[in-house]
């Protein structure tokens, strides 16, 4: 949401106008760090490096009811070891990644996964 106040120059667009202080509901992006073995993502993620050069990762993602129409994820081999073994899987607690049951899996070196909760029951991959 964009909230202006008085007394300073925005501009969108073509038209500009005066307001002191921007405010912005929720966060642009932000990194988990590094993270190996299980993770589960947190409601502040946005893009989770994983990384695979001691085995598999696993990410677990919140139930898309809970995360929100329009939550968005990336998950990344920032290590570029992701495969055979060490493979990066993305399950979610609960509902369905793609209108299915089970896990999403990078097995590329350096591979990623975008996801995007419908807000229901569902994590679209794109």
């Amino acid at each position: 949401a964009f909230y202006p106040q008085a007394d300073s120059d925005v501009a969108l667009g073509k038209t500009a106008k005066r307001f002191s202080e921007l405010y912005v509901d929720g966060i642009a992006a932000a990194y988990s760090g590094s993270v190996t073995l299980a993770y589960t993502a947190q409601s502040g993620d946005f893009f989770i490096g994983c990384d695979t050069v001691g085995g598999e990762v696993i990410v677990t993602l919140p139930a898309a009811s809970s995360a929100g129409a329009g939550k968005m994820y990336v998950v990344k081999d920032i290590s570029g070891y992701a495969t055979g073994s060490n493979l990066v899987s993305v399950t979610g607690s609960a509902g369905l990644i793609d209108g299915a049951t089970g896990k999403v899996q990078i097995d590329s070196a350096y591979g990623a996964v975008n996801l995007m909760s419908d807000g229901s029951s569902n994590w679209y991959v794109w």
